[in-house]
């Protein structure tokens, strides 16, 4: 593949547009988890990518196109608002004593018919990858991840749940350092502790009793950062529309002997709001790994707060529910710490190379 550069200033061309190879070098790079930019040919006009560099931040967006973080942010917020319907269509269901195992069966099942169409349109090739390993691990983290977290809506309300649930890319973070070797500097770990005092904030442990659903939120927040860890990875080397196809028609698979074994029959009501469970799953996750892959982690994060208002508005019109004071200032302060370990980590990697 020849490593060309953007074209300079003085070329007469748009210096924002990065060349076709530049992008697909940016792709197989994100895959292996590295941020490394093309190497210049020679002559090559590179101060403006050295200053970039500098600046912290703008040399990534020099590797996408302009629009790139814009519709990152529009393809998260779609996502908040789809993950939100989800987790009140999934307390709905959970309220009405259906078993979590069953749950979990109807929100696969049906976000595997919605996504059929696909499979017919692209055939046979959605369903081959040469990455079943890391598949392995992201499916069977994420089931552990989906029944805590149903788990967790039965007893505790949408905001409380949503909130916990931003602790996901601090735990991230640091499952990276311990386990995939990544460097975190001392900030980090800072921002990773104010997280957690955040969580404390929302909990409040010895002065209200901790709670069986608040337990398995967090529970819940550990496995989706176990499998968080391997998405961005996985959507890069074989797209966002095969991650989701393939993991969700595995864990289906998975969880037909438990859903079965546990199964009750449903009314027709219930058996539309699965189905629309499952439709809005498998779209926010397909959103979801579309701003991962449009954009750097931490552009896509300035807007994952969107899902408490999302829950809390959500889960007000279904059930009544409010969260309180403490809940709001909690969540504020995990995700501010979440955003600050974010852009640490862009800073570093960008100073790495300059």
């Amino acid at each position: 593949m020849d490593n060309a550069s953007p074209p300079s200033p003085k070329s007469g061309a748009n210096p924002k547009t990065p060349a076709p190879n530049q992008r697909q070098l940016t792709d197989r790079d994100a895959s292996t988890g590295s941020d490394t930019a093309p190497s210049l040919a020679p002559g090559a006009n590179a101060s403006g990518v050295v200053a970039a560099e500098r600046r912290g931040h703008a040399f990534y967006m020099a590797k996408l196109p302009p629009q790139s973080a814009a519709k990152a942010v529009g393809w998260m917020l779609l996502s908040c608002a789809l993950l939100s319907g989800v987790a009140v269509l999934g307390r709905f269901i959970a309220l009405e004593g259906v078993p979590i195992m069953q749950i979990m069966l109807l929100r696969l099942g049906f976000a595997v018919l919605a996504m059929t169409p696909l499979l017919i349109a692209r055939g046979p090739s959605m369903l081959h990858t040469e990455h079943w390993r890391i598949y392995a691990v992201r499916i069977t983290v994420g089931l552990i991840g989906m029944a805590t977290f149903f788990g967790a809506l039965e007893l505790s309300s949408v905001g409380e749940v949503t909130a916990i649930a931003f602790l996901v890319p601090l735990i991230a973070t640091m499952g990276a350092a311990l386990f995939l070797g990544e460097k975190v500097g001392p900030r980090r770990w800072a921002a990773i502790a104010v997280g957690f005092v955040g969580a404390l904030v929302i909990l409040r442990p010895g002065v209200v009793p901790a709670g069986a659903g608040a337990i398995l939120a967090v529970a819940s927040a550990v496995a989706m950062a176990g499998a968080s860890l391997f998405v961005k990875v996985l959507s890069v080397r074989d797209g966002p529309d095969k991650v989701v196809l393939i993991s969700t028609l595995a864990q289906t698979i998975v969880m037909l002997i438990p859903g079965l074994w546990v199964w009750q029959a449903l009314s027709a009501e219930l058996w539309f709001v699965a189905a629309c469970m499952g439709l809005f799953g498998m779209l926010g996750h397909v959103t979801l790994a579309r701003a991962l892959r449009a954009a750097d982690t931490s552009v896509v994060m300035g807007a994952d707060f969107a899902r408490l208002p999302f829950g809390v508005l959500f889960g007000y019109l279904m059930f009544g529910e409010l969260i309180d004071f403490w809940t709001w200032v909690g969540a504020g302060i995990i995700f501010a710490a979440a955003m600050y370990a974010a852009r640490r980590a862009r800073r570093a990697k960008a100073q790495s190379k300059s």
